[in-house]
């Protein structure tokens, strides 16, 4: 299984709407980096940014810092002001 990016919100029990986004890792750092639009029909600059944030916090998290830092310094060429 590939490893994947998981965006959402916690849930309580009176809480009946639940929003989930699950990306896989690898699909959301293409993303992030212009290289996939994932299908979507409108794609801007800060979703791919935002994305690329969730990616390296996805990594740091799990404790991935190689990968994380091959991804930060990815991003740093695409949006030199952001990361």
């Amino acid at each position: 299984m590939r490893p994947r990016l998981t965006l959402g919100h916690s849930v309580t029990p009176r809480q009946e709407k639940r929003f989930r986004l699950t990306i896989p890792l690898d699909d959301a750092l293409e993303f992030a980096l212009g290289c996939s639009d994932l299908g979507c029909a409108e794609v801007t600059d800060s979703m791919r940014r935002i994305i690329g944030f969730f990616v390296i916090d996805e990594l740091q998290y799990t404790e991935q810092w190689r990968e994380a830092a091959l991804a930060r310094a990815c991003l740093a060429d695409k949006w030199p002001d952001w990361f």
